[in-house]
């Protein structure tokens, strides 16, 4: 069946009535900018039948008119249409002559503005003018927290704005019965995290479009605001991680700083969580507290995002974190132990944690810190970096020539190295004197680059020493001339090396 969708003349003459603003009383957000329209004209009777509120004694030219449209921002007009019981004819009639009235009202007149609301509210509150005052922000705070809690004194609210969101914490100071209706598209998934919350203690959030709550008006003039988040908690006690690493291999033991957190308990687990080194290092898991099923997985992980744009060099804590991962790789035992106010809860024996890519990463980083230190150059770390495997392997090589680690003995090579060279003016001298065991050094004249964190660096040349060697050529010395191409081979002797560095910067 056709829809009977409005004209844009339609449209137009609807959004201008109300002002280019949301025609939901609580809302009235301004729809329109240059680049972006955020308003839609919703039918009050549905276009079609089947729709929301459809009427069908209604004609084609009564769904089309203005007298059936409503101008509202896109998440309200959603709203009317998900759920038409809470929104029926009547209300949306007189929200929109509401909003008509109002905007005739305020034509010509300054609105008022973020700045106006906040020197309004601070002279009030602090009784001075609008200059500065430091307890401003907590005495805003403190008529927020009593405000609200007049309106149901059985729970307690502290309020808190961070990063443009508003939140509001309350804790019930007695049992407290309400009532929690679930919008049928949510159902499913608020059961399954209901349930999580009662047996294994774990945090769940969903919108607060999705839920009416009955029996406080506390929670009714919250939830009433329908774009925010509804968050639930059980209650939580500090608890202290312990942790060290065992070699089995020496019995060296390794302690490290204790993971601060809490513990949430539910009917059937509970869970834990924790950071330590300043939060760059979270651990959680879920302990069951039936000791005939086995506990699930362990994790350990690492911030990475707050080293954002630090100096490679200066990371802070990256050589304890480090030296944790890399100990972990190498097959240390991690052993655990679970405190809540200086007494042990619990003991966890041998843990197996796979932390492999979180180790190959703090290995990249650590040799990207080895490279910026020998080219004394400053590198910010970016948490998006990419890499491939072979480009972590030509990192490897550089900074094992670096440390010194490019070196072989004559065992460690499977068979002689060779060289090929053009024969010089002085060449019949300078082969005379190679005689017996020499030291050959060779400098390239490549221009070596290498990526760090998504970006090219210059490296000096390389420059290649073969000691201890004896040379064998491919001809006689007497017959080589000035350009001839020689071929030798280099025999290792007793104390031979062959090694690999970088000329100077």
């Amino acid at each position: 069946m056709a829809r009977d969708n409005f004209t844009q003349k339609v449209i137009n003459d609807l959004r201008n009535r109300v002002g280019l603003r949301c025609s939901k009383p609580d809302c009235r957000v301004p729809t329109i900018a240059p680049s972006n329209n955020i308003g839609q004209a919703a039918h009050i009777c549905a276009a079609s039948s089947g729709g929301p509120r459809y009427d069908k004694s209604m004609t084609t030219e009564e769904r089309k008119s203005i007298n059936n449209a409503i101008w509202l921002c896109a998440n309200h007009a959603t709203e009317i249409d998900r759920n038409p019981n809470a929104f029926p004819v009547e209300l949306l009639y007189r929200w929109k002559q509401e909003a008509e009235e109002l905007a005739t009202k305020e034509l010509g007149k300054k609105l008022p503005s973020n700045t106006d609301a906040i020197d309004m509210v601070s002279s009030a509150l602090t009784g001075l003018p609008t200059t500065f005052s430091p307890t401003a922000i907590s005495n805003i705070h403190l008529a927020i927290k009593k405000s609200l809690e007049k309106l149901d004194s059985r729970f307690s609210v502290n309020s808190s704005h961070k990063n443009d969101l508003t939140s509001f914490e309350i804790q019930a100071k007695k049992r407290v019965s309400l009532s929690i209706n679930i919008n049928n598209d949510y159902a499913k998934e608020f059961n399954q995290k209901y349930r999580n919350l009662l047996e294994h203690g774990k945090d769940f959030q969903i919108d607060t479009m999705a839920i009416d709550v009955k029996g406080s008006k506390l929670f009714e003039e919250i939830i009433n605001y329908k774009e925010g988040k509804l968050s639930l908690s059980t209650s939580k006690e500090k608890a202290i991680q312990k942790l060290w690493l065992i070699d089995k291999k020496t019995n060296a033991m390794e302690f490290f700083d204790d993971i601060v957190g809490e513990i949430s308990f539910g009917s059937k687990s509970f869970r834990f969580e924790g950071t330590t080194f300043d939060e760059l290092v979270y651990l959680k898991y879920q302990h069951s507290l039936d000791k005939s099923i086995d506990n699930g997985i362990m994790t350990i992980g690492i911030s990475f995002e707050k080293w954002e744009k630090i100096d490679i060099n200066k990371l802070p804590y990256f050589r304890k974190i480090f030296l944790l991962f890399f100990k972990i790789s190498k097959k240390w035992d991690m052993y655990t132990a679970l405190e809540i106010n200086g007494e042990k809860v619990f003991t966890s024996i041998e843990i197996d944690i796979n932390i492999d890519s979180m180790s190959c990463y703090l290995q990249y980083i650590n040799r990207c810190r080895i490279v910026a230190n020998y080219l004394n150059i400053k590198i910010p770390f970016l948490s998006k970096t990419t890499y491939t495997k072979e480009k972590h392997m030509e990192l490897a090589k550089v900074a094992n020539i670096i440390e010194g680690k490019e070196i072989l003995n004559k065992d460690d090579i499977k068979s002689n190295p060779h060289l090929t060279f053009k024969a010089g003016k002085d060449i019949s001298n300078t082969l005379k004197q190679l005689t017996g065991q020499v030291f050959v050094k060779i400098t390239t004249s490549e221009n070596n680059k290498i990526k760090i964190f998504n970006k090219d660096y210059l490296l000096p040349n390389k420059v290649v020493l073969f000691e201890s060697v004896c040379i064998s050529l491919n001809k006689d010395f007497t017959l080589i001339k000035e350009g001839d191409e020689v071929k030798a081979e280099l025999i290792p002797q007793e104390n031979f090396k062959y090694k690999i560095e970088f000329g100077e910067n």
